[in-house]
């Protein structure tokens, strides 16, 4: 049921996009000042978005909880600072050395 939201959603938004650049090449051909979309377009546009974005999100079924202490219960404490990636070998200090000398 996903694929038809999100596929109906694209194809509204591609019309969309198609239909504003007709408006505005038949707007230059008639020699026509542009002051903005006719609201069924701008229509066309939002359902479309809302639609493509609704399909997205029921394609996405598995949420996780947001409950903290859920995933934190199954963690063990030795393995909460272990992380790699804020571990810094570049020190300062590693230079005064060579100043000192």
């Amino acid at each position: 049921m996903y694929q038809i939201k999100l596929l109906l959603g694209a194809i509204l938004l591609l019309h969309a996009f198609v239909s504003a650049r007709e408006y505005r090449n038949y707007l230059r051909l008639h020699d026509h000042d542009f002051t903005g979309l006719p609201y069924d377009m701008v229509a066309e546009c939002i359902i479309g978005c809302l639609l493509a974005c609704w399909g997205y999100i029921s394609y996405s079924q598995d949420f996780k909880p947001i409950k903290l202490s859920t995933n934190l219960a199954k963690l063990q404490y030795s393995s909460l600072d272990s992380s790699l990636n804020f571990i810094n070998f570049d020190k300062r200090g590693q230079n005064i050395g060579a100043v000192m000398e």
